[in-house]
Parts: C-alpha cells; structure tokens; sequence
C-alpha cells in the first residue's frame, strides 16, 4: 500500500483512501472471479482495470472519495 501523507486539512490520512487501498486485494480476487460473465470483455477489462489502478495523482484537486465513487458508478452502470 502506498504511503500516503496529510489531507489538505492535515488531518492524517484520508479515511476512503486507506479503506480502497485496504479492499484492493479482495476487490481484485473478485474481478477474476467473475470475469466470464460479462459478454463486453474489453469494457469489463477498461473498468475494472480503472477501479484497482487509481492513484494518488487521480484526485489532485479533488476528494478521493468522489473519484473513487464515479469510478464505480460507472463500473455499476455497465454491469446493470
């Protein structure tokens, strides 16, 4: 897991991102698991592969929390 410092407000380290890095291990088992049940491989690929590879740099300027929520809205749209 990557070292990650102060939020902006200094506060330590910010609590959604120390619990997705936290879940990566099993978020990934699961992807594997069910990967031959969508008929869109490319896209499952292209979403699953953007949900377990964000970084730090993804949500410069942003809050990690929103980032890691629109990432898997869209995750959730396609497998709907």
């Amino acid at each position: 897991m990557p070292r990650l410092g102060p939020d902006k407000l200094g506060l330590g380290v910010n609590a959604a991102l120390e619990s997705y890095y936290a879940k990566l291990p099993s978020f990934k088992a699961e992807v594997e698991r069910v990967r031959d049940a969508f008929a869109d491989a490319t896209m499952y690929e292209a979403l699953t592969s953007r949900l377990g590879s964000l970084k730090e740099e993804d949500w410069k300027g942003k809050q990690a929390r929103d980032v890691i929520l629109k990432t898997l809205d869209e995750l959730i749209k396609f497998a709907a």
